[in-house]
């Protein structure tokens, strides 16, 4: 294959401020390899990672030579072309060598990620979280699109439903996963709940949901708060009672007052439980939550219709 085959029509007339200019920079084989030679280089030493991470000093980079080697590309030509069409964009060139830009640097990370291209499967597996609201034991599950779900075979409620990158869920145990999903649900939760996107890091404006899902007259979940990112559009439907769990002052009383405060987030009665969430008024709207220590300390937190926490009471 020549480099004139490997060119695209688009890659000289493609404005190089579009999203489809960037993504079209890397929508070739050749350029991902260079991209993975590149970041693949350092072996995860920051001393010799060939991007300049924060607070190093500035980093070799790889010859014309040994980034062609790693990338495995014998024709000449196709490599020129295609790493000319990294350079300045994903790849920077410094004398005669190579390294990744910071976009470059993010671009491998997706790229190692999977979030575009794997599609991994979990068999369904029993858990020994219970649910809180019937107490059988929870059931997890990573279909498929990336998404993993913690859920109820019984009643059906859903204590976790989150996005999980398909590199997650490799070569881990069902314990391991887990742990990943909880530190990713309560990182995600307390940004989005201090307004800031996960995702694009743009504005999240919050709503309470004071009517918890039923069916057959059984109470189904605790009241939600609707997480919206103004800009992506990004959106997670937490209960209260999560969006309390990644408070500062709750996390530092469950520390004082709980025998193991390394638990998983929906393992807490009263990130789950429908009796720990009470209405207290609905005009204006206030939410209360209950959280209890393993000691039998109290705080009683009360929640407005924006899932802002305006009262935490010691009982």
């Amino acid at each position: 294959m020549t480099a004139a085959s490997d060119r695209d029509a688009d890659d000289e007339d493609e404005d190089e401020t579009t999203p489809a200019a960037a993504f079209s920079r890397l929508a070739n084989d050749t350029r991902v390899e260079i991209l993975r030679a590149l970041g693949d280089s350092g072996e995860r030493d920051p001393r010799q990672m060939p991007y300049k991470p924060f607070d190093t000093d500035e980093p070799e980079g790889l010859s014309y030579a040994e980034l062609r080697a790693r990338a495995d590309v014998a024709d000449s030509g196709r490599f020129n072309y295609h790493l000319g069409q990294l350079v300045d964009h994903f790849i920077e060139k410094s004398g005669d060598t190579y390294r990744l830009s910071w976009l470059g640097v993010l671009a491998f990370r997706f790229v190692i990620a999977g979030v575009l291209h794997d599609q991994v499967t979990v068999d369904p597996f029993e858990t020994d979280s219970l649910c809180g609201a019937c107490e059988t034991p929870l059931e997890a599950c990573y279909p498929s699109e990336q998404l993993f779900f913690l859920q109820c075979p019984d009643c059906g409620s859903r204590p976790v439903g989150i996005d999980l990158p398909a590199h997650a869920v490799r070569n881990r145990s069902h314990e391991e996963l887990l742990r990943v999903v909880d530190r990713r649900e309560r990182g995600q939760i307390s940004l989005l709940s201090d307004g800031i996107c996960y995702w694009c890091a743009g504005r999240v404006e919050a709503a309470v949901h004071p009517s918890p899902a039923s069916r057959a007259g059984v109470q189904r979940t605790q009241p939600t708060v609707t997480l919206l990112c103004q800009d992506c559009g990004g959106v997670r439907f937490p209960t209260v009672g999560t969006v309390v769990a990644t408070d500062p002052r709750i996390v530092a009383f469950l520390v004082n007052h709980a025998d193991d405060c390394d638990r998983f987030v929906w393992e807490w009665p009263f990130t789950t439980a429908p009796d720990s969430v009470t209405v207290a008024s609905t005009d204006p709207l206030r939410v209360r939550v209950d959280v209890e220590g393993d000691d039998g300390a109290q705080l009683r937190v009360v929640v407005d219709d924006s899932g802002t926490i305006t009262t935490v009471d010691s009982r």
